[in-house]
């Protein structure tokens, strides 16, 4: 049984409407629940023959009680409360400072945001695409469109990899050793990747990689939005005692950002600073 599809029936009830937008949701609750979903002008008609038992009220129930009739507003948001449920709601909710009144809780500031996180940002199947899509435009915290890149894979790779929606990077495994030079090593991930117009990758390590006792040897890698080769990726071993890496493994990561298509023009002189020529060390 799906705890989130009967947050949705606990919160609109066995008989209720469903707009356009939440096409997903109609489709996904006659899956899981075998509900009766019939057309109607601007959206559906959904019904439900009994009320689905839950096995303890958790995040995924909740994920669905807030879609299905909650609010969200500037830094707080409302979670109704179904009859029988108040107690246990209350104890799910107490990390986020939630508040009860007028049938349900109330959660503002950070506790919101972190109560946010916690319903999408590990990127749930069962969830609605619109209130997915709201969260991603909530946390870039500017005007947004969902976007995507596309990849393919050869035999033996690994597709990106990110645990949450929030996590900066994708991680890419290492698959093979290519090639070996002293302490350089050349991997692929057998990986391409093609990033959507305006934007390229940064190939960087993992936060983790200092604890094998290699660096990435160029620094910080780019994958221009035209490059469709394998992501490749050269390792320099600074620790001699350190075991050669086991394959596949999960060494680094690409970056999304902006492309910007700036132009140079030469001119006799630049504009003055204040800080002029001051080069290294020279801010304290």
């Amino acid at each position: 049984m799906s705890n989130w599809a009967a947050g949705w029936v606990y919160g609109r009830g066995l008989e209720f409407e469903l707009e356009e937008r939440f096409a997903d949701v109609a489709l996904k609750l006659a899956r899981l629940l075998g509900a009766s979903v019939e057309p109607r002008r601007g959206g559906f008609l959904v019904r439900v023959g009994t009320f689905p038992k839950v096995e303890g009220p958790d995040l995924s129930f909740v994920r669905g009680l807030f879609e299905s009739a909650g609010s969200w507003g500037s830094k707080t948001v409302y979670v109704p409360s179904p009859e029988g449920f108040r107690s246990s709601l209350s104890e799910l909710l107490a990390p986020f400072g939630a508040h009860y009144c007028a049938g349900g809780f109330f959660i503002r500031g950070e506790g919101a945001n972190l109560f946010l996180h916690s319903l999408y940002d590990e990127e749930p199947e069962e969830r609605s695409e619109f209130f997915f899509e709201k969260f991603l435009k909530f946390i870039t915290g500017e005007s947004w469109e969902r976007t995507f890149f596309s990849y393919s894979l050869e035999e033996g790779a690994l597709p990106p990899y990110k645990k949450r929606v929030s996590d900066s990077g994708f991680d890419l495994h290492l698959i093979r050793l290519v090639e070996k030079r002293g302490n350089l090593y050349f991997f692929d991930t057998g990986v391409r990747v093609s990033p959507p117009p305006g934007y390229y990758f940064d190939l960087v390590p993992r936060s983790s990689i200092f604890k094998s006792g290699f660096m990435l040897a160029n620094s910080v890698g780019i994958i221009d939005m035209t490059y469709r080769g394998t992501v490749k990726v050269p390792l320099v071993k600074v620790d001699p005692e350190a075991p050669e890496p086991e394959l596949p493994w999960r060494a680094v990561q690409l970056i999304p950002r902006r492309f910007y298509p700036l132009e140079g023009r030469q001119v006799a002189t630049l504009d003055p600073t204040l800080r002029g020529e001051g080069g290294f060390g020279s801010t304290g």
